[in-house]
């Protein structure tokens, strides 16, 4: 049960006193036998929902016993033999002999015999379930036929973390490896998919065909799939090496859609094959689009499964942003083929070593496939900042982090183990330098294929590569309490005095954070100078001497280390006029610049004034990533003043139209010869941004183009401006407009701007349509999985935020009943919907979930208690300041 939590200080008390229970020991089976190969047979059932399945598990006696212990979980196991290894009968093993303990996902099988050690036995098991509703295992979607409109069921699964035991009985944990035999059993016409190639297809009784896929590399059970459903594919061949045979399988009028995604496929195997030296085992690689997916893809070994949006594409309909979302996904699964499948984690503890490597690997590709996308900025003002965001919290978590149960571990797909998993990976190649971090890795890959390894073993080989001792200080980056440093930058002189402490957005630092210290490359740059020095910082404090006739210095010049920086405000004063001169910093350090000036605000280290007053040397600003950081800024300061009185909402909207009117009326709506690969995202943000702030002629104009393809002129919005338009005509709107963007989310069939209808309809000031959207939520028109983002929006907006919370209260037990309960899904509510900012709101939510179980969102749930007193505070210290900044400069 979760504890009412009010203060910061009882946040940490109680996430930290959790922690250290669960380091007592992890849930993990018996280790007296182990798995070292499945023969896995299923027979599913596309009309009733339900499956037959049988297993034979050839087994390793490690101890002497006369019991088997291994994963189920709402499976019902009907039949049960033990078997010598040439397959002789030793026992029939019957229900008595079974015991399912359903809180540890456990069935435990007692034998009549004892097992002996180097044994070699064969466990068979019959076994049937559902096809579940519920995203996870194995389990149904339902989509439609495009050809002929028929609505139709796929059989497909969803194993990571732990639910493979949901599908079929077996040893589930990352480390058990084992080879695979899958089987299907399934109707004629439809198409059946596993990991590996089908070696055979033959018919058996009525209209059945029993599929046979070879056998599989030494794997995890996470990593297995299968998928049965009537598809079309597209084919493309990879060219280094051996061609292996790269398909996008889709619903039937759909798979043409997926040409873009099998060209990035095969490129980036190409690319991957020649970077890592260990070419790609599998003889093909299929990727699978489906209708009902909780996450937005899966890395299964060969055959990696996708949400709809994240792999079929549109080149008429889909955005820009879309685009790179749909190739960043690609490359970052096939980027786990190698970080995750070939060489998996020993525990989820080290699950940043899959998470981490594929976020730094999957930009890397994208870089070099698609260089005009500058896609290391987009890493920066995108991962980088998000892990940086979570981190700053005294709830976060380490990037090794231990977890014991599927609860815990559900919980560390997050922006640690992605993103700041990412990031620490980019800080140590670009220390290293790239070549040497990628033959350690190199090196690595080979050591440890078809095993696992762990964060030890990757500091271990990549010091070997380098001559340094990466483990002593990377271990201050993955081991250490959670967090990153702010380092206070003192000038005397041209004497630097730097010192670092934890950086946290409460500011409320307890005598053992002062103490932290990180190891962090300075990235220290001077007046006259074009490169940053290589000063590393690996102690409390530390003193540099500038050069004569420095009139400023920048410290993580290239933005490649973690750290905020408290500048002294004089030479803030001089990197703000370079800004403005355009002079010396790049798009990444001006990213850098907002989002450290931003921080500082947000805990206490600086005014929020001096960010307003910061950011208006950004006027003249070209860039798309900087502008997305500005534009984040002041959302994160609209969202903690949301409750403030109306004249100081209509002065922040002031505000922001005097930053984007400018970049707005320069971009324009229409597409120029001149346009970058990145423009159409700058078009799209510096005309929501200016709209949103009232910008009269962006407002007309979009009102305008609303009319015009509302009344059938489909050219009236550019696709990337979409979600501009719908968004803003929802702002100074009604009902009519509101009705109006349903019926295009109703009757619009590809994915990309159906999600950008749905996101728009959250976007109405008033109250009553909130209410009416969440409530159109809840029926059969909107998907399971879409629900959880549809409330997520209504939530994000803060004229919508009272209602959506309360609407969320009022059916919090319907929506994990009815909908699924993923701790993906109910994160994203959490995160999104809780996003107030005073003491009362903090106590409702206290008191609504302390009769909760709230097990799957513990983490997430202390972070947003945490999140609002940090908001609470801030709006306390600062809000005169800021009315009163704005009311000077802008009246």
């Amino acid at each position: 049960m979760f504890k009412n939590l009010t203060k910061l200080s009882q946040i940490k008390t109680s996430y930290n006193s959790t922690l250290k229970e669960r380091m007592t020991g992890r849930k993990i089976l018996p280790t007296n036998v182990k798995p070292t190969h499945y023969q896995l047979t299923l027979r599913p059932n596309l009309e009733t929902y339900k499956y037959t399945g049988s297993v034979f598990v050839d087994l390793q006696v490690n101890e002497e016993s006369s019991e088997i212990t291994l994963n189920s979980k709402q499976i019902n196991v009907e039949a049960g033999k033990l078997l010598a290894k040439d397959g002789k009968l030793i026992e029939v093993i019957p229900k008595e002999q079974m015991k399912v303990f359903e809180a540890d996902e456990i069935l435990k099988l007692s034998l009549k015999s004892k097992l002996s050690v180097n044994q070699e036995v064969k466990l068979q098991l019959d076994f049937n379930s559902e096809l579940n509703d519920k995203l996870k295992g194995f389990y149904r979607s339902h989509f439609k036929n495009e050809e002929t409109g028929e609505d139709k069921v796929m059989a497909t699964t969803q194993f990571e973390a732990t639910d493979a035991r949901m599908a079929f009985p077996c040893w589930d944990e990352p480390a058990l490896k084992a080879t695979f035999d899958v089987a299907l059993e399934v109707s004629k016409d439809v198409t059946a998919l596993s990991n590996m190639n089908a070696t055979s297809e033959e018919d058996i009784e009525g209209n059945l065909k029993k599929v046979t896929f070879a056998t599989t590399p030494i794997m995890s059970t996470y990593l297995l799939a299968f998928i049965v459903a009537e598809l079309d594919y597209v084919e493309a061949f990879t060219k280094v090496g051996t061609p292996i045979p790269c398909r996008v399988y889709a619903p039937k009028g759909t798979a043409h859609l997926g040409k873009f995604s099998v060209d990035v496929c095969t490129k980036t195997l190409d690319l991957f094959n020649t970077v890592f030296g260990t070419p790609y085992p599998l003889p093909k690689m299929d990727m699978v689009a489906i209708a009902d997916f909780d996450m937005g893809a899966m890395e299964n070994w060969g055959l990696v499964t996708y949400r709809t949006n994240s792999i079929l594409f549109d080149e008429a309909t889909t955005t820009q942003s879309s685009k790179q979302w749909i190739a960043s996904t690609v490359t970052h699964e096939l980027a786990h083929q190698w970080f995750g499948n070939l060489v998996t984690m020993e525990w989820w503890s080290d699950l940043w070593l899959n998470e981490g490597f594929a976020t730094w690997v999957g930009t890397y590709a994208i870089d070099k496939l698609f260089p005009e996308w500058n896609y290391w900025d987009t890493f920066v003002s995108d991962d980088v900042q998000r892990g940086l965001s979570l981190d700053c919290l005294r709830s976060s978590h380490p990037i090794e982090v231990e977890v014991q149960d599927p609860a815990e571990i559900d919980q560390i797909f997050d922006a640690i183990s992605y993103s700041k998993g990412g990031s620490v990976i980019r800080m140590l190649s670009a220390y290293l330098t790239e070549d040497v971090f990628l033959e350690g890795i190199r090196q690595y890959l080979k050591k440890h294929a078809y095993g696992n390894a762990s964060t030890g073993d990757l500091w271990a080989q990549l010091s070997e590569t380098s001559g340094q001792d990466v483990s002593e200080f990377m271990n201050l980056w993955t081991k250490q309490t959670a967090g990153y440093p702010v380092l206070s930058a003192e000038r005397e002189g041209n004497t630097l005095q730097i010192t670092q402490t934890r950086f946290l957005s409460s500011g409320d630092i307890t005598g053992e954070e002062k103490e932290q210290f990180w190891w962090n490359p300075l990235g220290l740059l001077t007046t006259g100078q074009t490169k940053a020095s290589q000063e590393i910082l690996h102690e409390k404090t530390t003193k540099i001497e500038l050069p004569e006739g420095a009139d400023y210095f920048i410290l993580n010049y290239g933005f490649n280390s973690l750290f905020r920086v408290q500048y002294p405000e004089d030479n803030l004063k001089k990197l703000g006029e370079l800004v403005a001169k355009k002079e010396v910093l790049s798009s990444v350090d001006r990213v850098y610049l907002v989002s450290n000036v931003g921080s500082l605000a947000v805990g206490g280290y600086g005014s929020t004034t001096v960010l307003l007053e910061f950011l208006l040397n950004f006027r003249d600003e070209e860039e798309y990533v900087v502008w997305r950081e500005i534009a984040n800024q002041l959302s994160n300061l609209s969202n903690a003043l949301f409750d403030q009185p109306e004249e100081v909402q209509k002065l922040l909207k002031k505000y922001r139209l005097e930053l984007f009117s400018g970049i707005a009326s320069r971009v324009g709506w229409e597409e120029k010869s001149t346009d970058s690969a990145s423009t159409p995202l700058l078009r799209e943000i510096a005309i929501t941004n200016a709209g949103k702030a009232g910008d009269a002629a962006i407002v007309a104009e979009a009102k305008d183009r609303f009319k015009r393809y509302t009344e059938g002129d489909q050219s009236a919005i550019p696709s990337d401006l979409t979600a501009a338009v719908y968004s803003i005509v929802l702002l100074y709107g009604g009902k009519d407009e509101h009705d109006a963007i349903k019926k295009i989310y109703l009757e619009t069939t590809g994915t990309d701007q159906k999600l950008v209808a749905m996101a728009a309809l959250g976007a109405t000031p008033h109250g009553d349509l909130i209410q009416e959207t969440l409530n159109f939520g809840l029926t059969d028109d909107v998907r399971a999985q879409d629900l959880f983002r549809l409330i997520a929006h209504c939530g994000n907006n803060p004229k919508g935020r009272h209602t959506t919370w309360s609407f969320v209260k009022e059916n919090w037990d319907l929506l994990p009943a009815e909908y699924g309960q993923t701790p993906f899904s109910m994160n994203i509510i959490l995160k999104y919907v809780t996003e107030f900012s005073s003491q009362i709101d903090l106590d409702d939510l206290n008191e609504f979930f302390s009769d909760k179980d709230t097990s799957i969102i513990e983490m997430t749930l202390s972070q947003s208690l945490e999140s609002i007193a940090i908001n609470a505070s801030w709006v306390q210290r600062d809000s005169e300041n800021i009315r009163k900044w704005l009311e000077a400069n802008l009246i």
